[in-house]
């Protein structure tokens, strides 16, 4: 009898063991489920009670084996449940899921860099000027000529003459040199104008992206206000039943409600022409807009320091005004070759000669060219020359300008925007929420009169979009700042 006990004993300590090991090591949360499960069972006098401390592997069990097949029934019927439940939302989860990819803000950066347009013509540009400098060698190709006489049966003709050459044609070497200057000067600049058009494409879409997640925030602020306005008209229709609002109040609610209702489908519809807005510039098909966006719900506030001197001081070296500069410098060495062309080429020949007798000769001939023609031919190319230097020069000076005042406008639009965030936080918001919540507590206890109350619910909702107006515009002096530092203050995950 007390080894059959016994036995019983090691059987469920065994069991339990095993579904310790696999709680434990696989789904931790199902020992707590196990524990509890079983812990709850109370027969009269006699407990069933497994308890299992997780983190010293105790294990402690008091068993009545009379109630022991009925408890692990149970106990399986409950396992049983749980896992048709887990099995159930995850089939769930699984068809929640959409194929539609997930444009953040760093991927549809990427994908406009890839299919933009313009940025296509720049690197086919910096293509063709690089292909321009492999081609420009300073050496032609080479001519092969052959010559014969005395053809023909004239009585005059003792002899049939034969002659073969070639002839390489060379540059004077500074001519060379000085284009490929002028080319690689070139491509420099096209690059930079490259990165600065990247760098506007990459403010352009940080700025619709911010323009979309307002658009939820006056959506979210529609939707509100119609919630608001239904609490109003209920209010409204109470009292008027009772005998103790107007036709006109209850009217002015109804009223209230449907443009509230209005509000909403105009936030949506702003709401995703903002959506498409970000799509286009993205340059996707009309096929492939197809995208959901991940950003955060809401726009957010994040109190960035930002020096008006260390702005000013490193605007100069932005892409666009560098890429101006490299203009100035491609020109110059343009106007060089443009009056190396005064040196002469010079000319290289080799041919060999039989004059019909059987005897034949070899020979070279050097020469060079006169610049007989360069006032009319090149003084043209150096007068056009030194105008692109003088334009190159004037658009330098034009960019520095434009991009001083840009700087100033968003620096300063960052500045107040900061301020009326501010103010708007510490005090604004809160207190025109007090005010409608007050105010529509004291229109339902006959103390506050309908007209008040219509213009705490309008102080409140202009507030609100006042508030997300000025988040707005600060974040966007802030995503112009990044191009003007070159650094990056949002949307730098």
């Amino acid at each position: 009898m007390v080894s059959r006990r016994r036995k019983k004993k090691k059987w469920i300590k065994q069991l339990t063991e095993i579904l310790i090991i696999i709680f434990r090591v696989k789904k931790p949360q199902f020992c707590g489920f196990f524990s509890f499960v079983a812990s709850n069972y109370y027969f009269k006098k006699k407990i069933f009670f497994i308890y299992v401390n997780q983190d010293e592997k105790r294990l402690t069990i008091r068993v009545d084996h009379n109630i022991f097949k009925v408890v692990m029934s149970k106990m399986i019927l409950y396992l049983f449940y749980f896992f048709s439940i887990s099995t159930l939302l995850a089939a769930q989860s699984g068809s929640n899921r959409t194929d539609t990819n997930i444009v953040t803000v760093r991927s549809a950066i990427s994908l406009a860099v890839q299919q933009n347009p313009a940025l296509r013509i720049l690197k086919a540009e910096i293509d063709k000027k690089r292909g321009e400098l492999k081609s420009n060698s300073g050496l032609v190709d080479p001519v092969i000529s052959y010559g014969r006489e005395g053809i023909g049966n004239s009585s005059f003709t003792s002899y049939d003459e034969q002659r073969i050459g070639i002839t390489q044609e060379i540059e004077f070497p500074t001519k060379t040199s000085t284009l490929n200057k002028s080319i690689n000067t070139a491509i420099e600049s096209l690059e930079l104008e490259y990165k600065n058009k990247t760098l506007l494409l990459r403010e352009e879409i940080k700025k619709l992206y911010s323009e979309l997640q307002y658009g939820l925030e006056m959506l979210h602020l529609a939707e509100n206000e119609f919630q608001i306005s239904q609490q109003l008209l209920e209010a409204v229709n109470l009292k008027y039943t009772s005998g103790e609002a107007t036709k006109t109040e209850l009217l002015k609610a109804k009223i209230q409600a449907d443009e509230a209702r209005n509000s909403i489908s105009e936030a949506t519809n702003n709401m995703h022409r903002s959506r498409y807005s970000l799509f286009n510039v993205i340059g996707l098909e009309t096929s492939q807009q197809k995208y959901s966006i991940k950003f955060p719900d809401t726009l957010y506030y994040e109190a960035i320091e930002i020096s008006q001197d260390d702005i000013l001081s490193s605007f100069v070296s932005m892409p666009g005004v560098l890429a101006k500069m490299k203009s100035i410098e491609s020109a110059k060495n343009y106007r060089e070759f443009a009056g190396n062309s005064f040196y002469p080429n010079f000319s290289l020949s080799l041919f060999g000669q039989d004059m019909g007798s059987g005897f034949k000769s070899f020979g070279f001939e050097v020469g060079f060219s006169v610049p007989l023609w360069f006032s009319m031919n090149q003084n043209g190319k150096i007068e056009e020359a030194t105008a692109n230097i003088v334009a190159s020069e004037e658009k330098y000076r034009e960019e520095l300008l434009l991009m001083k005042k840009e700087v100033e406008i968003a620096w300063h639009g960052y500045e107040a925007a900061n301020e009326n965030i501010g103010r708007f936080i510490k005090g604004i918001l809160s207190d025109s929420e007090e005010l409608l919540r007050l105010t529509t507590e004291g229109y339902q206890l006959g103390e506050i009169d309908f007209l008040n109350l219509l213009e705490a619910q309008r102080t409140y909702l202009s507030s609100s979009k006042r508030y997300y107006g000025y988040l707005l515009d600060y974040q966007h002096r802030l995503i112009e700042l990044e191009r003007f530092s070159d650094r990056e203050f949002l949307y730098n995950e």
